[in-house]
């Protein structure tokens, strides 16, 4: 069982660590950062002749969200902002990019690939793209042919849903498509709308490509789980694939990472400048 220890990070952070595997989930300012180091085998399944070839151990993986706060000339606007009553709020939510993901991991990965958004995590087209290499493996008896292979493991995760809660008070009209919203507060007070992004789901896949003749082989099934003796042994392979059951492997299921649900508080003070203006308490030149 899993179990969850939860720690204050000042007003915005929290930190979540699994005794199974370390999860972490940072808040700070307008974004929100989660990390997990699950510890687990990957490898591809028998696609292109290379089953089991293509492994990845215990992948560190972390993901961000953005989000953000805009008066009606495009000036954003910090956690914590005072504005007046009537001006105009944009709340939104920052599209994702490739840096958003991003992740390492062991078995034949030496560098430190980015991921991509994919509607249901669905695999990208057969090629290799730069944001998901991984390093250089060779074909033949424990990698001791020249024949080179460049690695590449797309990780695909999928885009959460979106919306914008708590936020009461601001004077916000319908949600856009986007889950983004257009507000005018027509009251004083301090309002806390929470960026709220919904629970998802990754899935990894493969590639090589052959740094001879630029040939590029994989498939679009993902990566799998698999149990076996020393699963970050260089595995040899060659033109006619790798046989990998004299390793006593086990293939499972399909891996699939579980993003948690996530939100962004967002702190904003309206204040109703006339009733500052016209308090008859205030003795001071002008009020």
């Amino acid at each position: 069982m899993t179990t969850l220890h939860i720690f204050k990070l000042g007003l915005f952070g929290l930190i979540l660590l699994s005794t199974a595997f370390s999860v972490t989930t940072v808040v700070r300012a307008e974004s929100v950062l989660w990390n997990t180091s699950p510890m687990v085998n990957l490898c591809n399944a028998a696609g292109a002749g290379f089953a089991c070839a293509h492994r990845l151990v215990n992948p560190n993986i972390t993901i961000q969200y953005h989000a953000q706060v805009t008066d009606d000339i495009g000036v954003q606007l910090a956690p914590g902002a005072t504005v007046s009553v009537g001006t105009t709020l944009h709340l939104s939510f920052v599209p994702h990019t490739f840096e958003d993901v991003y992740w390492f991991g062991t078995g034949f990965s030496f560098d430190s690939p980015y991921g991509e958004w994919r509607v249901d995590a669905d695999p990208p087209a057969v090629s290799a793209n730069e944001k998901d290499f991984t390093g250089i493996t060779h074909t033949g008896a424990n990698g001791a042919s020249t024949e080179p292979l460049a690695s590449y493991r797309p990780l695909v995760v999928a885009p959460p849903a979106k919306t914008i809660t708590s936020a009461d008070g601001l004077g916000c009209g319908a949600p856009a498509t986007d889950g983004s919203l257009t507000c005018t507060p027509q009251q004083a007070g301090t309002f806390t709308p929470q960026f709220n992004f919904a629970d998802t789901f990754g899935k990894y896949y493969w590639r090589f490509k052959h740094l001879g003749n630029g040939v590029i082989v994989g498939d679009n099934t993902p990566l799998l789980t698999f149990i076996g003796s020393n699963p970050s042994f260089v595995p040899s392979y060659g033109s006619d694939g790798y046989d990998y059951h004299g390793e006593g492997i086990v293939l499972g299921s399909t891996y699939i990472l579980n993003v948690p649900a996530a939100n962004v508080p967002f702190p904003i003070t309206v204040v109703d400048v006339e009733e500052e203006d016209d308090d008859p308490n205030d003795d001071t030149p002008g009020g």
